[in-house]
């Protein structure tokens, strides 16, 4: 698609045909475009954040050559305001197109203040997007006509273009200021959907290694929870449930599924809905809104999501900049639809979750999950938790022909779980008192040293570690062990 097709020059038109016309106009907002110009001219300050608007999202011709005049004042360095902007239109021959130097000066005096340039950027980029679509829809339209066509090379066309809005569309927010004197008024009381573990509006994350019986497990969930029933002896909220299916497929999911219903005695008119393979990549605005419209158009208060690695497509796990955009669609998403969503990701090597240290501050509930591989047991152990202490609990798995449920077992010690790189880290605050992080990563012996930071910082988060230097610029930071902090297990040799 050519972008700039989707430019239009200033409509002129007489008499009454001008109606007709301005009716068959695309998308687009002419005040909106004025205001944008005219806030740069009056407030060049506000142009950094708005340099993302290319002249081509401008509908209106002259409006984006001004925009290009603007662009290359502020590339050269050279000073935002009516002289500068005027003399490079003139240089290029370009000012009489534009409607002259008054014309420019209309777009100052039309614009009252700059406070609103971001919001108008959103507005014009946004028109320009439609303008898009709205041609993308007669190339559609055409090639679905033309039976010579190929269709797989143009639908991966338009898939990519629809996958990829601007930017500058998807993160506009609003942010809302709140003071003090509102958190003394009655709060809502926590909306559990599994009593202290999943809660509307939240987003979990569910750690195990392959094989440790996570997906049943949360298979037994959804049909406890759409069925009424507690789970493992803990209340749930009876709701609809949607799975989003990206590892198991079709066929093998819906076995599965099968086999929980039918150990739960659950009808076919039970409330749990699935997608398998849809290629989701929450790292974009475009799957993360198609997520939320799913959620909403099936009702689903509770969304299990298998798994992570999945739905960031070309994402790097250890990048946080990677990360990050998942989890924050994934809580806006939580938030606006008030379900609670649980996210499946796999353990390291070592035990922990693996990837970004990020990944554990971004989650409300971090749930780890390790199968007996003799009996069976399943041990559920909450690493991170936002509302309630630390608990772990069981479950046996009980498979059976053509069935499959858990059912809870003997509460396990109430003993607090420590991967192999976190014992490390316990063990030689233990032994050295107070040290640097260098100290901890230089002795690692049963981990790498980027892993012992890692797990140090995990340890801050679940305040068994504390900071204890005062902090400051050049100060290095100095760990030590929290009072009645727990013992650490026996060394671990590598």
């Amino acid at each position: 698609m050519n972008a700039s097709a989707i430019a239009h020059k200033s409509p002129r038109s007489n008499g009454h045909g001008a109606v007709a016309a301005l009716a068959q106009l695309p998308p687009h907002s002419e005040s909106a475009e004025r205001a944008l110009i005219g806030s740069v001219l009056l407030d060049p300050s506000v142009f950094p954040a708005i340099s993302h608007v290319q002249p081509v999202y401008f509908f209106v011709e002259r409006n984006g050559t001004i925009w290009q005049a603007i662009q290359y004042c502020a590339h050269e360095q050279i000073d935002i305001d009516y002289l500068t902007v005027v003399e490079r239109l003139e240089s290029q021959g370009q000012l009489a197109d534009v409607g002259g130097s008054i014309y420019v000066g209309q777009l100052i005096t039309d614009t009252p203040t700059a406070i609103h340039a971001e919001s108008y950027a959103v507005t014009v980029v946004e028109k320009w997007y439609r303008r898009a679509l709205d041609l993308l829809g007669g190339e559609i339209a055409q090639k679905a006509r033309d039976e010579a066509s190929n269709l797989d090379a143009f639908r991966e066309q338009w898939l990519r273009y629809l996958s990829n809005p601007p930017q500058s569309i998807v993160r506009k927010t609003e942010r809302v200021v709140h003071w003090a004197g509102e958190a003394l008024q009655t709060q809502p009381p926590i909306t559990w959907i599994v009593y202290q573990l999943f809660s509307a509006g939240s987003v979990s994350l569910l750690v195990g290694e392959g094989g440790s019986g996570k997906t049943w497990a949360m298979l037994d969930l959804a049909v406890s929870v759409a069925n009424r029933e507690p789970w493992l002896n803990l209340p749930t909220q009876p709701c609809t449930v949607l799975l989003i299916d990206e590892e198991s497929g079709e066929r093998r999911l819906a076995r599965r599924l099968g086999d929980v219903m039918r150990a739960h005695d659950a009808p076919a008119s039970t409330l749990i809905a699935y997608t398998c393979l849809g290629r989701f990549n929450l790292t974009t605005a475009a799957d993360s809104l198609a997520l939320k419209q799913m959620i909403e158009s099936t009702g689903a208060q509770l969304v299990v999501l298998d798994a992570l690695a999945d739905v960031m497509l070309g994402g790097d796990e250890n990048s946080v900049g990677d990360v990050m955009p998942v989890f924050q669609n994934l809580h806006k998403i939580a938030d606006e639809t008030q379900s609670a969503i649980i996210v499946l990701h796999h353990a390291n090597k070592i035990g922990g979750y693996r990837g970004s240290s990020a990944i554990l501050g971004a989650v409300d509930l971090m749930l780890s999950v390790e199968q007996d591989k003799d009996s069976g047991v399943i041990t559920f152990t909450t690493t991170k938790t936002r509302d309630v202490a630390p608990f772990a609990f069981s479950a046996a798995t009980n498979f059976g022909v053509d069935s499959f449920n858990l059912s809870p077992t003997a509460k396990p010690e109430s003993k607090p779980h420590f991967s192999k790189s976190e014992s490390y880290v316990l063990r030689y605050l233990e032994s050295h008192g107070d040290s640097s992080i260098e100290d901890i990563k230089s002795n690692a012996d049963a981990c790498a040293p980027e892993t012992a930071r890692r797990a140090l910082y995990a340890l801050v988060d679940r305040k068994v570690v504390a900071r204890i230097d005062s902090g400051g610029p050049g100060m290095a930071a100095r760990y030590s062990l929290i009072n009645g902090s727990p013992k650490p297990v026996q060394p671990v040799r590598p």
